[in-house]
């Protein structure tokens, strides 16, 4: 029954153990994410979220609130919670995981209440926080949202390319799997410069066969880049919609 705002003058968390527990939580967010359980993924950030509510606020307080605006159902609260978690950064200045607490932020309940175009400071500072803080898995995770939300958010399709080139120079020698994540995700923008033929299919595939979910991302790529195009090949589009949903 408490007002989420009011949640930021809560007191500190003492207990060591307490926040030892908190603190493993909130690692346990990003196996959650890609085992892609989402039952589990609610249980960790649910639990991690009732520690701080319940025993106070730590250091760890921030990436807590932040990853269970990630999953909360309710809109209003998800945002609510997703900012405190960021404004608590400012309480907790040495807080770990600042980057990943704006970045599970800015890719999730932010959008929900702020415009899009807003959202794309956050990605970059989640990126470059990540790079500062020596997090360099979490930085490559975070990295494709960059050129996503400025595309999303109607951002000038030069300046999504600019930013795009930068993600995959960035992750190609670093993170094989978020590189050619990254290529599937950006075929649509790419579609409307008239360069989608700089990620040919054949050797996309052949390239993401380790990687199930690079596939699908392509393919909703392709389906998306059809309806562009208002094609009329109703069985291309049914056989996508059909691979896109298993």
């Amino acid at each position: 029954g408490r007002i989420v705002s009011q949640l930021e003058g809560e007191k500190d968390m003492t207990d060591v153990i307490l926040k030892k527990t908190q603190e493993l939580l909130v690692w346990l967010w990003s196996t959650t994410f890609c085992l892609g359980k989402d039952y589990h993924m609610v249980l960790v950030c649910g639990k991690s979220t009732n520690v701080s509510l319940v025993h106070g606020l730590s250091d760890f307080s921030p990436v807590a609130f932040a990853s269970y605006s990630f999953v909360c159902e309710n809109k209003k609260i998800a945002f609510e919670v997703g900012q405190l978690g960021i404004n608590l950064l400012k309480r907790f200045p040495e807080a770990p995981m600042k980057g990943r607490s704006m970045s599970g932020f800015a890719m999730s309940a932010f959008n929900l209440g702020k415009p899009l175009p807003e959202g794309v400071p956050m990605h970059d500072r989640a990126f470059f926080t990540c790079l500062e803080e020596g997090d360099i898995p979490w930085a490559c995770y975070s990295s494709h949202g960059r050129f996503t939300q400025r595309w999303y958010g109607g951002i000038e399709l030069q300046k999504v390319l600019a930013i795009y080139d930068q993600v995959l120079a960035f992750n190609r020698p670093t993170n094989d799997f978020v590189y050619h994540f990254s290529r599937a995700e950006g075929v649509p923008f790419l579609w409307h410069l008239g360069m989608s033929d700089t990620v040919e299919k054949a050797g996309f595939l052949e390239d993401v066969k380790a990687f199930p979910v690079c596939v699908c991302v392509f393919n909703r790529s392709q389906l998306e880049c059809l309806f562009w195009e208002d094609s009329k090949d109703y069985p291309l589009l049914l056989e996508l919609c059909e691979t896109v949903l298993q």
